[in-house]
């Protein structure tokens, strides 16, 4: 699934934002989360099914009425009893059962009662009669309403020609099939499903399989006809998928892929049914295992949960990654929806073909899906960088989300815990991880093992686990190679997959033996108070200034095993002016220097940054700033390290610095803001307007001035400024004036910051009144950039009453309010002050949470932190609010105290920038391959006598959430 809300809310913070200025909240993770915000059942003390008993193969029929929002099924589940019991126990939550009967092998009904068990979601139906090894259909008739919570099986409804029209859609992954019928809801059964869905004249049903036939009008429902579709491949419950509705297909004739949207829509799904088609033929190709189904759907959803989910052969998307309009959406956007779909059509491999036995190898599903989202998606749209993109948007995301958290192979039990781990650890770190183990490993012996893989886990009956996969590894490196790869395979198992975190490597150079020593220790961005043991294996790769080979197949060549039961690894380096380690980020780990080689690296980027491959330009910033947050070196070394960004021609790198100058701008926001800008926009003016005057760009080039738009607008950089007012200036008097897409979120933001009622009014007529989905989220996420006196009061109480506000985009209003520095101090009062009425609201505590668990990151002095407390102390606050408010007290005091902790350092070196301003580098500048002595001491030379000067930032940010999807 992709862009499902994690645990509950880390999964919501995606790649995207990271590149955004504090201005702006661009894309929600392609991170799923089985449901943002689960709601713990304390009284839930049984989470397993016992294993008595297995199905076969469900019949399901069900007749859903859109006019009062309630299903009546009907439901054949045939079973073996595999040890002796009375018991079958299946799960239901929220359903009405009227009858339930068991027949056996010879179709004789045999005795039988049933039990509810609401607190643990469980139906028990006693049987005495049963025979191990024996066969028995249980036939259950059953009744629910449609949720309106996009779980289980819920409604939605969107407008054609200003008529409301409804649909029923399913949303069943972690747990929620079991709101739709009684069912073995766990992820090991695996079983066909033949299902029969009622519909009236003029709806359109839709399945898993395709439609097999159709009955003739039945007058016992009303003169509906039941539409019957075909036995499907054994899947599992959370995977099963319908719907009922008017939405009318676009799709090309000997095609597998069909696209199915409102129908005022159908014009903007041709790019997505196209690239759809590309995608699930590269990976037939790419994986050499034929795709198992007849037929593969999109379905735009209106109002969706999940970015998506990968419902064997009918997926679902929020409409926003299906209809894409030329010169509305934005190339991201495109890009977007392109990555979501490959993320989609990857798990028709990864989780529906193959499907793990229980929740703790989700990754099993989820990395491999987010790393084919990229990767695949390259092959199809090859001059999208999308293997650059995957370490900004994936690796750093992954890095800093990795602390305290769980290893990739997790343990869980209960719902809650398995929402939780829809993260970024399952999703993003999972797929660098695979990264990491593709090259590792080689590409080649890569592509071979998830050959073996598929082809033997399926004809084993398609559940897997961790030691499943690695299996299939080691059996295909010691075919390749004709060695036992055993120790090193289980090393790297156990090190990645089975233990959290991640290390950072320190490389000490002896200049005068022309070594390198590497040592190793787990990262962290606080001080542990008992240090960790933890130690990993780690392929490390490098290159030095004397050959520049950046390519991976060198690094492979040469790359040296630093195994955990090592306290040192050593490299030879000669006599070379620069050491870089962790050739283009392949490896999911950090990398610091000795003293002498940071400088030596900042001074070959400052003199020509190309010498550098890009990932590691962007690699040199990300782990520079990381480390100089968690103090293990001195801020000196990013901030000159960021300097030579004025000579940096690549997006790339500013997609790595972003976050960091960002997470610098939100901490020192009162103190050193408008140094931190000022600098900041000396780095972005000439990139932003280089682009924005470039007529014919490329994709990345389109994606690139996006962010580039919305940072320089930020900065007040006076061309994107005076650009933005043009443009709302045109939109005002024109309100169907269209906007350059790539330039539209900074126009909406920019205008409204500086305008005020007259702006608002524009823009939010103009979200009320667009129809297509990608630009409504871009205007509803600029919408609380206006500093207009009602612009919070509006969107608060529209998000309590749901009229104009889908509860799906909640989040990102939410998330953009708190980016709001101008907000920030209302929305805490207005939390305090109307608490009654937003845990009322559409979404209950829901919208309440969204807005504390945001506020936590944007919080930057002690009158915010002192109202916040007051909603902790506040009578009316429920204890468990309190709790979270609590805890957002604890995080909130920790950011100031970091910030009070490094603000002297900040402010000398701003001085000493100001005092001793540095020259740009020019053609003049010694050669960087010159060989240097470096001084004796220079591994323990203060840091400040060596660096120079010169600014960064820091990351905010996850998502991803993110998230993936």
């Amino acid at each position: 699934m992709e862009s499902k809300m994690c645990g509950p809310f880390f999964l919501v913070l995606t790649l995207l934002i990271r590149f955004s200025a504090p201005a702006f909240v661009p894309e929600i993770p392609l991170v799923k989360s089985a449901n943002p915000n689960v709601q713990k059942n304390s009284n839930m003390t049984i989470y397993r099914l016992p294993k008595n008993v297995e199905p076969l193969e469900y019949t399901l029929k069900l007749n859903t009425d859109l006019t009062d929002f309630t299903f009546k099924g009907n439901e054949e589940l045939r079973i073996t009893v595999i040890v002796p019991t009375s018991n079958i126990v299946l799960n239901s939550r929220g359903l009405e059962i009227s009858k339930v009967t068991v027949k056996n092998q010879k179709g004789f009904d045999i005795f039988s009662n049933f039990t509810m068990d609401p607190d643990n979601e469980q139906m028990s139906i006693y049987c005495p009669e049963l025979t191990m090894k024996r066969q028995y259909t249980v036939i259950i008739d059953f009744s629910g309403k449609l949720s309106d919570d996009m779980h289980g099986y819920y409604r939605s409804w969107y407008t054609v020609k200003d008529t409301k029209k409804w649909l029923a859609i399913t949303q069943f992954e972690s747990t929620y099939a079991r709101r739709a019928f009684p069912c073995f809801d766990e992820p090991g059964f695996k079983t066909p499903y033949t299902i029969h869905l009622a519909v009236s004249q003029g709806q359109t049903a839709l399945s898993n399989m395709p439609e097999e036939s159709r009955s003739n009008p039945d007058a016992s429902i009303g003169n509906k006809v039941w539409v019957r579709f075909r036995k499907s491949e054994p899947m599992p419950t959370y995977l099963v998928a319908f719907s009922v509705s008017e939405m009318k297909v676009y799709s090309v004739e000997n095609q597998r892929v069909r696209v199915w949207s409102r129908e005022d829509a159908v014009d903007d799904t041709h790019y997505i049914q196209e690239v759809g088609e590309r995608l699930l033929t590269a990976l037939e190709q790419y994986l050499n295992v034929k795709y198992k189904l007849p037929k593969l759907d999109i379905v735009a959803v209106p109002d969706f949960s999940a970015g998506a989910m990968e419902n064997y052969g009918l997926t679902t998307y929020r409409e926003k990654l299906v209809e894409l309009v030329d010169g509305v959406s934005t190339r991201k956007e495109l890009e977007y929806a392109a990555t979501v779909v490959a993320h989609e059509f990857s798990h028709q491999w990864f989780g529906d073909m193959v499907t793990p036995a229980w929740w703790d190898y989700l990754w099993l599903n989820e990395s491999f899906a987010r790393f084919f989202q990229y990767f695949i998606a390259a092959m199809v749209e090859s001059n999208w960088r999308m293997g650059d993109i995957f370490v900004v948007e994936q690796v750093h995301t992954a890095l800093m989300a990795d602390f305290h958290t769980h290893p990739i192979t997790a343990s869980v039990q209960s719902p809650e815990e398995i929402s939780e781990i829809f993260d970024s650890i399952t999703y993003n770190k999972g797929g660098a991880v695979l990264r990491m183990l593709e090259h590792f490993i080689t590409p080649a012996a890569f592509q071979a093992t998830l050959t073996t893989y598929l082809d033997s886990t399926y004809t084993d009956g398609g559940v897997t686990d961790s030691n499943t996969f690695f299996d299939s590894v080691t059996d295909t490196m010691n075919t390749v190679t004709n060695q036992n790869w055993q120790s090193k395979i289980s090393a790297f198992k156990n090190s990645w997959i089975d233990q959290s975190g991640y290390p950072v490597v320190t490389v000490t150079r002896d200049y005068d033996k022309k070594t390198a020593t590497v040592t190793q220790e787990p990262f962290f961005l606080e001080k542990q108070e008992t240090p960790s043991d933890k130690k990993w294996l780690i392929p490390l790769t490098y290159t030095t200034s004397n050959e520049k080979n950046f390519t991976l197949e060198e690094a492979n060549r040469k790359l040296v095993l630093f195994n955990p039961t090592e306290k040192t690894a050593n490299i030879d380096v000669q006599s070379a002016r620069w050491l870089v380690v962790n050739v283009q980020e392949i490896g999911f780990y950090r990398v610091n220097y000795d003293e002498h080689n940071w400088k030596e690296l900042i001074t070959a980027l400052q003199t020509n940054p190309s010498d550098i491959h890009v990932l590691n330009r962007a690699q040199l910033i990300d782990d520079a700033f990381n480390l100089a947050r968690a103090g293990i070196i001195q801020y000196s070394v990013p901030m000159t390290l960021s300097k030579y960004l004025v000579k940096e021609s690549d997006p790339v790198p500013f997609l790595a610095a972003f976050p960091n100058f960002r997470y610098l701008l939100t901490r020192f926001n009162g103190q050193l803001a408008d140094a931190f800008k000022k600098h900041f926009a000396s780095l972005v003016k000439s990139k932003y307007e280089s682009l924005a005057a470039k007529s014919n760009k490329d994709h990345v080039e389109k994606t690139g001035l996006i962010t580039m738009s919305q940072w320089a607008c930020y900065l007040n950089v006076d061309s994107c400024v005076n650009k933005a007012k043009e443009e709302m200036s045109k939109l005002i008097q024109n309100p169907d004036y269209k906007i350059e897409p790539e330039i539209k979120e900074s126009v909406l933001c920019t205008s409204l910051r500086l305008g005020g009622e007259t702006e608002w009014n524009a823009v939010w007529n103009h979200y009320l009144k667009t129809n297509v989905a990608t630009e409504k989220v871009l205007t509803l996420t600029s919408l609380p950039c206006s500093t207009y006196s009602k612009a919070l009061e509006t969107l608060v109480n529209e998000m309590i009453t749901g009229q104009n506000i889908r509860t799906q985009d909640f989040v990102y209003t939410v998330r953009s309010i708190a980016s709001q520095e101008h907000h920030i101090l209302s929305a805490l009062t207005m939390l305090r002050t109307n608490y009654a009425n937003i845990i009322s609201g559409v979404k209950k505590d829901e919208l309440l949470k969204m807005f504390v668990k945001q506020l936590q990151n944007s919080i930057w002095n002690p009158t915010q932190l002192a109202e916040l407390k007051k909603l902790a102390l506040d009578e009316n606050t429920e204890h468990s609010h309190a709790h979270m408010v609590n805890h957002t007290i604890e995080h909130v005091t920790k950011n100031l105290e970091w910030t009070e902790k490094n603000l002297a350092s900040l402010q000398k070196w701003f001085k000493d920038e100001e005092d001793n301003p540095t020259p740009d580098n020019d053609s003049t500048t010694k050669n960087p391959d010159e060989p240097t002595k470096a001084p004796p001491s220079s591994a323990t030379q203060p840091l400040a006598t060596l660096i120079g000067c010169s600014l960064a930032f820091f990351v905010l940010y996850r998502r991803l959430e993110s998230f993936p999807l």
